[in-house]
């Protein structure tokens, strides 16, 4: 399968990637690197650089075409959150709905997959 992972510069995005490609899925990553590591990002995944709010970047990579999305992209510090409460809750309300709805009418929703640590 042709599959896209958001956050996949992170620990959990890098680790699922990796797992990808060992199974033998063409994988691209798309994150920030706010948080992440270009260097987490396996060997064999194509990566693009990018911010799931840049609208036409999004449109640019989607309209490649995949089979499926495995979004991993978040804020995810715990110390940080308890300092930063509401970057994080904006954050996060941002990217759950109109990343959502944007998301979903490019691929099915069955072939989505979300999670999250919290």
């Amino acid at each position: 399968m042709k599959l896209l992972v958001t956050g996949g510069a992170g620990y959990i995005g890098s680790v699922m990637t990796a797992q990808l490609l060992e199974a033998g899925h063409e994988v691209t990553v798309f994150d920030n690197v706010s948080k992440g590591h270009v260097q987490a990002v396996p060997d064999g995944a194509r990566f693009i650089e990018g911010n799931l709010l840049n609208e036409a970047l999004l449109n640019q990579v989607l309209g490649t075409g995949f089979d499926g999305v495995l979004h991993f992209a978040a804020l995810s510090l715990v110390g940080e959150s308890v300092q930063q409460p509401e970057r994080y809750y904006r954050n996060l309300k941002r990217y759950r709905f109109s990343r959502r709805q944007f998301l979903a009418r490019r691929i099915p929703m069955e072939d989505l997959s979300w999670r999250s640590t919290r």
